[in-house]
């Protein structure tokens, strides 16, 4: 019964509704899928990373990611998507990419966490390592 209620209550909160009686955008953060861009900098070189999510909409529109958490060295990253209330949304899951820029101010090993699912367990994240020198 637990269970059930979780799972209700997701499919709610991920879901638009086209309630026109509030009709401003809607924020919910979305899953990271993949992870692509350079492995190495150096030392206040910025570089980007095309970081792939998945919103449940053809409404669904990057933005920004969100830090929540972590290290300086190991920072946690979401995305959090914006859904337009009260427009002609189709129901169609989609794959978009968007840049995320990073520069590291001192050398070292990085590890970047993009949230994938929730939970804090090794499979709940799409990492990317950037060696800096």
């Amino acid at each position: 019964m637990l269970l059930f209620l979780f799972l209700i209550g997701s499919i709610t909160a991920c879901s638009v509704s086209d309630d026109t009686a509030n009709d401003g955008p809607v924020y919910i953060y979305v899953p990271v899928t993949a992870v692509n861009g350079p492995t190495t900098a150096t030392v206040n070189q910025e570089i980007t990373l095309n970081v792939s999510y998945r919103v449940e909409t053809t409404c669904g529109i990057f933005h920004s990611f969100y830090q929540e958490g972590g290290t300086n060295t190991e920072p946690l990253i979401t995305i959090l998507a914006q859904y337009t209330r009260g427009e002609d949304c189709e129901t169609i899951p989609t794959t978009k990419i968007a840049p995320y820029k990073f520069k590291a101010t001192a050398a070292g090993t990085y590890i970047l966490k993009f949230r994938y699912k929730n939970g804090i367990t090794a499979d709940s994240f799409v990492t990317q390592t950037i060696v800096v020198s």
